[in-house]
């Protein structure tokens, strides 16, 4: 299972390093943010199906298990794919909350290009997740982010910039889909 992984990095990085290694290398973030946001990515169209208790990939549909087994299993990848956004949702929003931002030190370990890609994910998982257990730990999560963001980014215009157009969007989409 890809959250059991997630939660182990999470834990190693964010917990046991953090002391030891106040100050992670900039490539280990970005790969650690990369790795994450991928991730989060491929388990998405599982919750995002209109019925994502159902949803299967093609080899296990063709298999030769009983209505049970592939029950069973659907539910195992349902579990598996919101737990896995969840682990990468926080992997994220800790190395944004432990590790210096630019306007904070000089070594750039979150940069505003990786902020605004985890924004985007996290956007775009808020107008596209359609499993209310995934769009809880998610919106929970973006809101975490968001003020931690908006905390450690705060001195940064192109930051404030991209925060105001997605939360401009979330009006919009809002007011387009209120009676």
């Amino acid at each position: 299972p890809t959250f059991a992984v997630m939660c182990l990095i999470r834990t190693v990085v964010l917990e046991d390093l953090s002391e030891k290694l106040p100050n992670l290398s900039e490539k280990l973030v970005n790969r650690l943010i990369g790795l994450a946001l991928a991730a989060g990515k491929a388990v998405l169209p599982v919750v995002v199906d209109d019925s994502p208790e159902g949803h299967l990939p093609p080899e296990e549909r063709e298999s030769d298990k009983t209505d049970d087994e592939l029950y069973l299993a659907s539910q195992k990848y349902l579990l598996n794919s919101w737990m896995t956004i969840r682990e990468s949702i926080l992997l994220m929003v800790g190395l944004v909350e432990k590790y210096p931002s630019p306007s904070e030190n000089s070594q750039r370990n979150i940069s505003c290009n990786q902020a605004q890609e985890i924004l985007n994910y996290m956007f775009h998982n808020q107008i596209s997740l359609v499993h209310r257990g995934a769009f809880e730990l998610s919106s929970n999560a973006m809101n975490r982010f968001i003020q931690v963001f908006d905390r450690k980014h705060s001195n940064c215009e192109v930051c404030d910039d991209k925060l105001m157009n997605l939360t401009e969007n979330v009006f919009t989409r809002l007011i387009k889909t209120t009676p």
